[in-house]
């Protein structure tokens, strides 16, 4: 594979675009309705996990995208 990202037209582009909205949306407003609906403490843990869940993700995204060297 000459490229890393395969091609991917316009309309693939918008929905996934879209996709990572949808999902910030929700990742930004659940430990605010939460705060509302429960208490204060247990919003800010859920906000807690939810960056913490996002940084392990980067993290093994990142250790997956990583070449091994080939051992002779």
């Amino acid at each position: 594979m000459i490229t890393k990202d395969p091609a991917k037209s316009t309309s693939q582009i918008r929905k996934e675009t879209m996709q990572r909205g949808a999902i910030g949306f929700v990742a930004f407003i659940l430990p605010v309705v939460t705060t509302n609906l429960t208490s204060v403490y247990f919003g800010i843990a859920l906000a807690t996990v939810e960056i913490a869940a996002i940084f392990l993700t980067e993290y093994l995204i990142k250790g997956a995208k990583r070449k091994k060297a080939i051992k002779v």
